[in-house]
């Protein structure tokens, strides 16, 4: 029988002690790459949803920027012809 993988375990705790310390000794692993560790957080945040990163404030102070329009200068010239 094959050993589960550490999202398997992750799926199957219990508790979020039980996952946070899986998580823990996921960093350990030298060889799991930046997306197998987004999955091993994916799946704990599906379990129990406590270990997303706390969404960022938004300043309401700050006014939004505006956007550069890109003109098209051979556009411009067509339709000032037609």
């Amino acid at each position: 029988m094959k050993t589960p993988g550490l999202r398997e375990q992750i799926v199957g705790a219990n508790s979020e002690e039980e996952i946070a310390a899986l998580l823990k000794d996921g960093q350990s692993y030298e060889w799991a790459s930046q997306k197998t560790r987004r999955r091993w957080k994916s799946a704990a945040n599906k379990k129990f949803g406590s270990f997303a990163a706390p969404p960022p404030a938004e300043h309401k102070d700050t006014p939004a920027r505006k956007r550069k329009v890109k003109r098209n200068i051979k556009t411009e010239k067509a339709e000032a012809t037609l």
